[in-house]
Order: structure tokens, then sequence, then C-alpha cells
């Protein structure tokens, strides 16, 4: 029924325009998603969002748009001229004609690199090692400094943070842009502890750094933490996914930890989930992943 709905809707939409909420969009990769509840509702899943269809249109999480939709080759919702649906400036524009050359810049902002668990014998496993080539890269184009989140979860004898501080400098990133946060615990506690740094730095806009796979997890998470501290409108979210090769067992992964724990860790800290249409979403978002094949 789905599928055949499915198909239909598609060929009435070529010249119909939808509107939607980007969920995320990383502009190096340009791949994303929208959320769009008339898709939603007959295709139980976001709208693949990819660069040839955005342009040099400025998007960062919660930019409205419209867009035309048709199917890509899985037979799948994607999104086609893509517009700005408010009429205002997203906040990732406001460069102006440098956004062409640097899609991240911004007069205040900050960038988090998630941790994640070390190998027993306390060194990076390869998720983590490309996140911090992404986190490198972003702050070399930006000059913004990184806050590095990770405790020694692995109880290896060494906080992730140290380790991602090494690799970064490795890589050029110079040492007083870095900021540690060696205590959190889980991805709940990234966003405490990083949004409190953030904003003590005055940070408008937060770049999300982590792997593909972990992002509609991580995203989940932090929008529940911002609308904790009534910061949903204060601090603007950029989500910038590491890389990673398909991987059906991280994403598995991530559904079964986003339903069974995720109130657990946000429920520690008197946070309330999101609402079960966000969680959904959420779990659309990963399973459009393992589509993907990303």
């Amino acid at each position: 029924g789905h599928v055949i709905l499915g198909l239909c809707t598609l060929q009435m939409a070529c010249s119909e325009r939808y509107c939607g909420r980007v969920q995320w969009y990383d502009v190096e990769e340009g791949y994303g998603f929208i959320a769009c509840v008339a898709v939603h509702q007959v295709f139980r899943r976001d709208v693949h969002l990819k660069r040839q269809a955005v342009g040099k249109l400025g998007l960062c999480r919660g930019s409205e748009v419209s867009f035309l939709l048709k199917s890509n080759l899985a037979g799948e919702p994607e999104a086609h001229d893509v517009q700005d649906a408010t009429g205002s400036t997203p906040p990732t524009s406001l460069a102006g004609d440098r956004l062409a050359l640097n899609p991240y810049a911004t007069a205040s902002g900050a960038i988090i690199l998630l941790g994640l668990r070390l190998g027993p014998d306390g060194k990076a496993e390869p998720p983590l090692l490309r996140r911090a080539v992404k986190a490198a890269q972003l702050q070399e184009a930006t000059g913004l400094p990184v806050i590095l989140s990770g405790a020694d979860v692995a109880a290896a004898g060494v906080p992730e943070a140290e380790i991602m501080k090494k690799l970064l400098v490795e890589h050029g990133v110079p040492p007083q842009q870095l900021i540690l946060d060696d205590h959190a615990m889980t991805t709940v506690e990234n966003f405490l502890y990083g949004i409190a740094i953030a904003r003590s730095l005055g940070a408008q806009i937060l770049h999300v750094v982590t792997s593909r796979w972990h992002m509609p997890r991580a995203l989940y998470l932090l929008q529940a933490v911002l609308v904790f501290q009534g910061l949903s409108e204060a601090l603007q979210v950029q989500a910038c996914p590491s890389p990673c090769p398909p991987d059906p067992n991280h994403l598995e992964e991530e559904e079964r930890l986003l339903l069974s724990r995720s109130t657990r860790h946000l429920a520690r800290y008197g946070i309330a989930p999101l609402s079960q249409a966000s969680l959904e979403q959420t779990v659309s978002e990963i399973r459009c992943l393992a589509s993907a094949g990303t």
C-alpha cells in the first residue's frame, strides 16, 4: 500500500512544492535530510537532501525550505530545487559571497568533537580518527575553537579528550584552540558540558562533529538538552558528520540505543525526551542512512 501510494504521490508532486525543515545538512559532504510532515505521512521517512538540489543556499538545522519532490533510484523521496521558505537569511549565510568559499563562516561559533570509546590499548579506533580529521579540517576552514568532549569511558587510563587533542595537534590545529572536557561519559553529558563551554565562549552556532551513523541520535539528544535549557533559539546547530564506510551493525546499534537508553540518560538530569514524532523522525533518519549505504 505504501509503495503504490508513494509512487503515485511522487508522480503527482513534480510541479507541487512541499515545505519542511532541515534536520541536518553537511555542506562539505553535500548530504542531509529534510523533515516534511506530508511526505512522512506517506513514506514514514524524511526527504533526502543533496548538494545539487541546494546550490548556493546556506542551510543549517532548522532552516525552513520549500522543494520539489522526486524519487531517487531506491524509490525514496528526494528533494529537488530547494529554496528558502522563510524569506530570511539562514544563519550560515551571514558571510554573503564568502559562503561559497567558507560555508561554515560565522562571527561567533564553536566546534564540538564528540569522543568515542577507546580501544583497550588506549588508542583511537578508526571512527574516532575520521572524526578528528573532520574536526581539524573544519577548524582550519573556520578558525573556531574546538571543544573536545570525552572521558575515559573504556577505563583505558586516558580520557578520550586527551587522545583527540593529540590527534588534532598532529593535524595542525593550534593547541590554544582546543578546549578539553574530559568528564563527559555519555552523549547527553557531551552536550550538557559542551553547551556550557560554548556559551562561555559567546558561541551562537555549534558545529557538531561525529560519525554520520551517530549524527541522528546525537542531534535528537542535543535538541532535548537545548529545549530543557531554553536555548533552542539562542544556539543554532550545524551538523558536520565525518564520512564512514557502510556498516549496518552501527546503524542497528544506534537505533537500539536511541529507543532503549536515550530517555534514561536524559531523565538522569531531569530532561524530558522530545515528542514521539521527533523520536520517530530520528528512527527514520537512521533507517534512511542504512538504505542509502552511508
